[in-house]
């Protein structure tokens, strides 16, 4: 009777520790969630992903039913005149890839494949002008 007193006492002791560790980490991680929630940027407004001229002042549905998305602002500082910017949650669903300007020959040969034809249009015929039945109508082109 004695050990199973102890296995329960054991099991009590090591599921409390259990439960005080998994509160710890929850705490300490919503503790970390809320601070840095303080440095993000608050959104100036809302638009519609379809018409950037669709803006709202708090989240919600574009006429299309889009959930709205939120602008932050330019960082005008970082940027100077003729820069492109794009965010980097569209560059990565979009799988671009960006690479620095290098100066280099172009190949001026281009491989093709094609076809040559005649234009039916542009083709005449000629026939002399004699009395008789006509035997054989040449047609000008597909259709006529």
């Amino acid at each position: 009777m004695k050990t199973v007193t102890k296995s329960l006492i054991s099991l009590a002791v090591g599921f409390a520790v259990g439960a005080g560790a998994i509160g710890y980490v929850m705490q300490s991680t919503e503790v970390s969630d809320r601070s840095s929630g303080n440095a993000e940027k608050e959104p100036l407004y809302w638009v519609a992903p379809m018409d950037p001229n669709y803006r709202r002042d708090k989240p919600g549905k574009s006429p299309m039913g889009m959930d709205l998305i939120p602008y932050y602002g330019d960082d005008a500082e970082e940027s100077s005149p003729g820069t492109v910017r794009i965010d980097p949650d569209v560059i990565n669903n979009l799988g671009v890839t960006t690479a620095t300007v290098t100066s280099s020959r172009l190949n001026l040969d281009i491989e093709t494949v094609g076809y040559v034809q005649f234009d039916e249009d542009r083709v005449l015929t000629v026939s002399p002008r004699v009395e008789g039945w006509i035997e054989k109508l040449f047609v000008k082109a597909v259709g006529n």
